[in-house]
């Protein structure tokens, strides 16, 4: 009974894999805006930094060499962000954002990988082309701050308020989404052309993914 539930679970948790990186990626962007303590909402930041870092090896396991690379990253990560809470060092800053982009990156690729090569459409894909967006939407917000860290005056922000870390990835998004509310707009050319970047990456992203999920779903469905 007991083996059988294991079975059960195992099978589970592999047919539902993305899940956990979902459940991180959506905690890590949407839960800390709620919090108005702010050691409680770093604290939150990071835990769910850890859950991504996580789950994100996890997804890379199928490679060798990928996941040696992601455990690397992954590792880089904590101990900067470890090193920055002491230290506020610019090299450390820029190996931090590098560290991070690489790292979402490689997710990113792992993702349009494991979509391509999907052979039909469950649960786990709908939540694999979820966290794809997700993770383009925080590389263009690590993008955009990097950004800001060299040319402060590369945003403009409607009255005149102080950008957080949060705008930025809230600016990422709405250009993902080519929304465009104009309540931050790209002033200098590094943060235009980033945000041109992003904004057909976006629309890319939608129309390559509905395409592979539409393409898949009509020929396996015809083939049963």
């Amino acid at each position: 009974m007991i083996k059988r539930s294991s079975n059960n679970l195992n099978k589970w948790l592999l047919e539902n894999e993305f899940l956990a990186l979902l459940i991180a990626l959506s905690g890590f962007l949407f839960l800390p805006s709620f919090f108005i303590n702010e050691a409680l909402k770093n604290g939150f930041i990071y835990g769910f930094l850890v859950m991504i870092l996580v789950a994100g090896v996890f997804e890379l396991r199928h490679r060798k060499q990928t996941v040696i690379v992601g455990i690397f990253l992954s590792v880089s990560v904590l101990l900067l962000n470890i090193f920055s809470v002491s230290q506020n060092s610019e090299s450390l800053f820029l190996l931090r954002m590098a560290s991070l982009i690489l790292f979402f990156l490689m997710l990113t690729g792992h993702v349009m990988f494991r979509l391509a090569i999907s052979k039909r459409i469950n649960s786990n894909i709908i939540y694999c082309a979820i966290c794809g967006y997700l993770l383009l939407g925080l590389i263009g917000g690590l993008a955009f701050r990097i950004i800001h860290h060299f040319y402060e005056t590369s945003f403009f922000f409607s009255g005149g308020l102080e950008p957080k870390v949060d705008d930025f990835t809230y600016l990422s998004f709405v250009t993902l989404a080519t929304l465009g509310y104009g309540d931050i707009s790209p002033i200098s050319p590094p943060a235009k052309v980033v945000s041109i970047i992003l904004s057909v990456t976006g629309q890319m992203y939608l129309v390559v993914v509905i395409g592979i999920i539409i393409g898949k779903f009509n020929y396996y469905g015809q083939k049963k």
